[in-house]
C-alpha cells in the first residue's frame, strides 16, 4: 500500500498554510501531522501555484510528498541559518509533487445527505465535531473544512439551527413542555434553549406555545 498525504493549502495574511487531513495508515503517526505555516520570508523564495487563493484548495500527494513534508517538519523543529536553503528546496519540491485540485473541497452528494440525515436524527445527542469526524472517517480539521464548504456554514452553526428549527416544529405541532422540547433537541438547560430560540426567532418558545393555543 502506498503512503499518501492530503489536506488543504490556504494563502492568507501573506502566509501559506498547509493543513494535512487524512493520510494513509502505512505511517502510524500520519493522522497527527501538524499544520505547516510558511512565512512571507520563505514564500519569496518558493513558487506558489496561482490556484492557491484565499479559499482552501485541496491537495493530495504520495510517498515522496509525505517524506518531503516530514523532512520539512524536522528542519523547522531545529532551525539553523544554514538550513534555509535546504528548506526552500524541500518546500518547492513538496509543492511541485502534490496534486492540487479545487474539485474536492466538499463532500460528495451521497455523503452530504448521510451527514445531514445523521444530524437530523440525533439532535438529542451532544453531536461533538470530533465524534462526527470519527463517525464519517475523517480527521477533525479536514471534516470542519469540508463541512463548511458543503453546507456553507460551520458545523456548530448548522447543528444549532437544526436544533432550533426542529424545536419550532415541535412547538407548533406537538403538545410538549418547553423543558421536554429543550432536552429533545439537545439542550441540557431550558434557559439556554429559550435564549437561543429567542435570538433566532425573535420571541421566546413560551410565546409561540401560548399563541398556538
Amino acid at each position: 500500500m502506498h503512503m499518501t498525504i492530503s489536506g488543504y493549502l490556504k494563502y492568507k495574511n501573506d502566509c501559506l498554510y498547509v493543513t494535512p487531513s487524512q493520510q494513509d495508515n502505512s505511517l502510524q503517526d500520519n493522522t497527527h501531522l501538524p499544520q505547516l505555516i510558511i512565512t512571507p520570508e520563505i514564500i519569496k523564495r518558493i513558487k506558489i501555484p496561482h490556484t492557491i487563493t484565499l479559499e482552501n484548495v485541496y491537495f493530495i500527494g504520495y510517498e515522496e510528498s509525505l517524506l518531503l513534508y516530514l523532512d520539512i517538519l524536522d528542519i523547522l523543529k531545529n532551525p539553523l541559518s544554514n538550513h534555509q536553503l535546504r528548506l526552500t528546496i524541500l518546500l518547492n519540491r513538496f509543492i511541485k509533487t502534490v496534486h492540487i485540485s479545487a474539485e474536492n473541497n466538499r463532500f460528495n452528494d451521497k455523503l452530504t445527505i448521510e451527514i445531514e440525515k445523521y444530524i437530523s436524527t440525533n439532535l438529542h445527542a451532544p453531536l461533538k465535531i470530533i465524534d462526527l469526524a470519527k463517525k464519517f472517517g475523517f480527521n477533525q480539521q479536514y471534516f470542519k473544512i469540508q463541512f463548511k464548504n458543503s453546507f456553507a456554514t460551520s458545523v456548530h452553526a448548522y447543528i444549532k439551527n437544526k436544533r432550533l428549527d426542529h424545536a419550532m416544529t415541535m412547538i407548533k405541532s406537538e403538545n410538549h413542555a418547553i423543558s421536554e422540547i429543550a432536552t429533545f433537541v439537545g439542550y441540557s438547560s431550558t434557559s439556554s434553549f429559550s435564549q437561543a430560540f429567542k435570538l433566532k426567532f425573535g420571541r421566546s418558545p413560551m410565546h409561540y406555545k401560548i399563541s398556538k393555543n
